[in-house]
């Protein structure tokens, strides 16, 4: 039975230690998950800096994870165990005027896991079955694991609401940048333009 584990947290700036973690209270409608494979953000790089200005260290890193689930609560009935899935890392209360409208992005008590204390540097990954996903089969685990900045890629398209033909900038060739580059050209845009202050992101634009 699996009580505690190493998980990655920044310690200090520019410092990232292993510490061991207890497993988190497992709830009736949570799922244990085997981390795969787990992605790096723009927000873990400023944790390593210590210049996140809603995780103050010492702060665990890592939320866009995928991987396959050991163990499911009682009250689980969308997922089962051996599913593979991917995890949205919001926390969201679930009670407020935003979250009663569907508008959980808006939530009063918006969170995020690793600013609760669990990372996705980590064996293990305790999460509510509302936020994991099954992973289509031609997805490997790596693949998962950029599911969730995809998904902010794609809300950014989806509001521009890009039409046949038109054209559209993006500023900042990054991760998001270069996946929003990509859902622009799917979305039939005519030019597409992309800025950045690095030679290497342009070219990878």
């Amino acid at each position: 039975m699996i009580t505690s584990y190493p998980m990655a947290k920044v310690t200090q700036a520019g410092q990232i230690s292993w510490v061991d973690r207890t497993l988190p209270e497992f709830g009736s409608h949570d799922v244990l998950i085997q981390v795969r494979a787990s992605a790096v953000c723009g927000s873990d790089l400023h944790i390593f800096k210590g210049k996140h200005p809603s995780a103050p260290l010492p702060a665990a890193i890592g939320h866009e994870l995928a991987g396959e689930i050991l163990s499911v609560g009682a009250d689980v009935t969308r997922l089962k165990v051996g599913d593979r899935v991917t995890v949205e890392p919001v926390l969201a209360c679930g009670h407020c005027y935003y979250c009663r409208r569907g508008q959980y992005h808006l939530c009063e008590q918006i969170s995020f896991q690793y600013r609760r204390g669990q990372g996705g540097f980590t064996p293990y990954f305790v999460v509510n079955e509302e936020r994991a996903f099954r992973l289509p089969a031609n997805l490997d685990y790596a693949e998962g694991a950029l599911v969730e900045p995809l998904s902010v890629a794609l809300h950014a398209v989806k509001k521009a609401n890009l039409r046949l033909g038109q054209s559209c900038a993006i500023f900042g060739a990054g991760a998001i940048g270069l996946m929003a580059l990509m859902l622009a050209r799917r979305s039939a845009a005519a030019n597409i333009f992309v800025s950045d202050v690095h030679t290497f992101r342009l070219q990878k634009a």
